[in-house]
């Protein structure tokens, strides 16, 4: 059975990434190693929950940091960071594209699961950022 608090994490988590602006972007041969993956999502994460979002707008994407504004922007975050304690990215990407990698995020609190996806895109910098979280 799923929790509605839980869905209503990885409901905010998708609703985060759905608007994308398109810029012309370098094309890697494959994306970041999963490693690297795996410390961007726990340092954007961190930052979040000390209240840092200057710091963890560092993981975003350029063209996604105008998500990080407004007056309630940390408080949102942070009640979604104590929901994503209990998720893992899983290792192996759902797909690559030119500049573009997405991993599945598995939570899970008891006997409740739900899922998620995070993406990342190269950006004009040439550094893997989150572009959905």
């Amino acid at each position: 059975m799923r929790t509605p608090l839980l869905l209503t994490a990885v409901a905010l988590t998708l609703a985060w990434g759905t608007a994308q602006a398109q810029q012309p972007q370098p094309v890697p041969a494959v994306g970041p190693p999963f490693a690297e993956v795996e410390a961007i999502w726990n340092a954007f994460w961190t930052h979040v929950v000390e209240g840092d979002l200057a710091a963890a707008g560092r993981f975003i994407h350029s063209s996604r940091r105008h998500l990080l504004s407004g007056d309630k922007t940390l408080s949102n975050l942070q009640d979604l960071a104590r929901q994503m304690a209990f998720c893992r990215l899983d290792g192996s990407s759902l797909f690559a594209a030119q500049n573009e990698v997405a991993y599945q995020v598995h939570c899970k609190r008891g006997n409740e699961t739900a899922e998620s996806l995070i993406i990342l895109r190269l950006d004009i910098d040439g550094v893997w950022r989150l572009i959905t979280f």
